[in-house]
């Protein structure tokens, strides 16, 4: 077995509470070739995501906390760009936790991970 060779990057990387934001996901398929593949994209408690291309008239349907985006095959020195739209709650403070958070008031940090699986081989 080999090492795979690909990396993504994930951006923006801080959120504001409260808004509709676009997320941009870049697959670097570095020196293998990817035979399938899929992105999952999770969400944290106040966080929602929407499968890219979602219709703008089904959105308000639409929205999850999880969502899973097939990754196209693509050979060496490859980019996939994909771009989808993220929800933040407004983060709620719960000023009576604020000794066990230094005081930070309690704050909820919200977290979107991003999983890559793929199939692929090196040449």
């Amino acid at each position: 077995p080999s090492e795979p060779t690909q990396t993504i990057e994930l951006n923006p990387l801080f959120l504001i509470p409260g808004h509709v934001q676009n997320v941009r996901l870049v697959f670097h398929s570095g020196s293998d070739v990817i035979t399938e593949g899929l992105v999952r994209l999770i969400c944290s408690e106040g966080l929602l995501v929407v499968p890219p291309k979602t219709d703008p008239s089904r959105l308000d349907e639409a929205w999850s906390n999880e969502c899973v985006i097939p990754l196209d095959a693509c050979g060496p020195g490859k980019k996939i760009v994909i771009t989808t739209l993220v929800k933040s709650s407004t983060i709620k403070h719960n000023n009576d936790d604020s000794a066990n958070t230094g005081g930070h008031g309690g704050s909820t940090v919200q977290t979107m991970r991003a999983k890559v699986e793929t199939l692929y081989r090196q040449e």
